[in-house]
């Protein structure tokens, strides 16, 4: 399998882990108090039919981040919260993906927001940003008292801009 490997470095006190999918981004928790430096790497679209289209829109996202030359991240805490992709510029957050093929199920919807709300507020940044299938709307969200504006946008329009 080919892959593409980056070098990166991140602040956080959150754990970073492996994450097994098709697309690996993984950032492994430094070793040593003054190691920051990992490697992140990004397998090729696999050409096998899956009908496990999240996965299929989360390789499309990457790959576009990718194309547009934008330095990104996976972000996982402790509690196994996680955000797909963290877009990094001068070295702070600028914005907070999640890719979630459908959001019709409400369990599912609660715990893409809530894991953008947790993100969000440790790695202070508020341009949160879901992408679907077809929802398409912005709306006001809180958890814990952490109040957040989250675009909800369908892939092909997020591909257009």
């Amino acid at each position: 399998m080919d892959r593409y490997f980056f070098t990166c470095s991140f602040a956080s006190s959150s754990t970073l882990s492996l994450r097994p999918q098709p697309i690996a981004i993984a950032i492994p928790k430094p070793t040593d108090a003054t190691s920051t430096r990992s490697i992140v790497f990004i397998s090729k679209l696999s050409n096998k039919f899956t009908k496990d289209f999240g996965r299929l829109y989360e390789n499309t996202v990457a790959i576009e981040l990718k194309r547009r030359n934008k330095e990104f991240y996976y972000w996982e805490n402790s509690k196994k919260q996680e955000v797909d992709f963290v877009i990094i510029e001068a070295t702070k957050a600028r914005q907070l993906i999640q890719v979630c093929y459908t959001i019709a199920d409400l369990e599912t919807r609660k715990r893409e927001i809530r894991s953008l709300i947790r993100a969000s507020g440790e790695l202070n940044c508020k341009n949160l940003t879901i992408i679907t299938e077809d929802y398409e709307a912005e709306t006001k969200e809180e958890w814990f008292g952490t109040k957040r504006i989250i675009k909800f946008i369908p892939l092909w329009k997020w591909l257009l801009g």
